[in-house]
């Protein structure tokens, strides 16, 4: 049973791994052709504020993202950027069945302010749309070993774990996926045992809703716990240990376009722990064995653009 639980812990971290890898490698930025005649063109994706026009079959490199839930692309300048209607447009991603337009392309070029401003390369500036977040929140284990012990040895429910969590987020406005990395910490003490955690977490986010006032988005988060401690018997006696996971989560974010904004978010994280197969617990006759963790965590958080 235990060979069986790493492996099901090792497949998951490695399956969120590569799906992180094959999801930002398949989601660059695209070409597409204008196909409505002087197509206008936005300083914004909610399509409020024009500043000029396109032509007829002008291509050009646009996001791979819809904004304003599926009516504006935004494009790729040098200097700013500016959003297309996306019925003006047809995207190497697309499958046009108006053969009408797709067989009337001609080569015409920009018009007014934008002229001549579309950047030639597709590369994201890691440099640009970088957040600082924190969040505060509490965590509670269900299901797993750490759930068990409180639950037959201690004959009491799991007490709930505080949880503090930093990260540093890339979120390009030309995406509609984001990653992050940064740290997290778990603990929960009492008179009959403890919980201690610091752990190292990758996310990675994709946007389903998104408007000028929030947006939700879902995500997969790896986690490396390279400290974990847990004190349990009577006396209460320290074991250390490590641990490794993933799991999925579901964020609510304020004000996304804004430098400063607030998020909920919810996580579902699984663990398989290393150093807590065998323990003899003070005053307890029987081995315990902490293999697996699996919790629910609810956090509030804040970012704000750093770069």
């Amino acid at each position: 049973m235990k060979k069986r639980g790493y492996l099901k812990a090792i497949f998951t971290v490695i399956f969120t791994i590569v799906s992180l890898a094959g999801f930002i490698d398949g989601h660059a930025a695209q070409k597409g052709k204008v196909i409505s005649n002087n197509a206008i063109v936005y300083g914004d994706p909610y399509l409020r504020s024009p500043i000029g026009s396109l032509s007829l079959g002008t291509e050009i490199l646009l996001s791979d993202k819809k904004h304003n839930n599926g009516r504006s692309f935004m494009i790729s300048l040098k200097n700013t950027v500016a959003y297309i209607k996306t019925e003006d447009v047809i995207t190497e991603n697309s499958i046009i069945k108006e053969s009408d337009k797709a067989t009337n392309l001609g080569n015409g070029k920009f018009a007014h302010p934008v002229r001549e401003m579309l950047e030639e390369t597709k590369e994201d500036d890691f440099t640009k749309n970088n957040f600082f977040s924190l969040e505060l929140g509490a965590t509670s284990f269900v299901g797993g070993d750490w759930d068990k012990f409180n639950s037959i040895v201690l004959n009491r429910a799991t007490p709930m774990t505080n949880s503090m969590a930093v990260y540093i987020e890339h979120a390009p406005k030309i995406h509609s996926h984001s990653v992050a990395v940064g740290f997290s910490y778990l603990s929960q003490k009492d008179t009959r045992s403890s919980l201690s955690a610091f752990s190292l977490i990758g996310d990675l986010n994709y946007e389903l809703v998104e408007n000028s006032l929030f947006n939700l988005s879902v995500g997969m988060s790896g986690y490396v716990v390279a400290d974990m401690q847990l004190k349990m018997g009577s006396p209460l006696e320290r074991f250390k240990g490590s641990a490794f996971g993933a799991g999925p989560k579901l964020s609510l974010n304020l004000f996304p376009l804004s430098k400063f904004g607030l998020h909920i978010t919810g996580r579902y994280q699984y663990y398989k722990t290393v150093g807590f197969e065998e323990l003899e617990l003070n005053n307890f006759q029987q081995e315990i064995g902490i293999d697996e963790l699996s919790n629910f965590s609810i956090t509030v958080g804040f970012r704000y653009q750093v770069l």
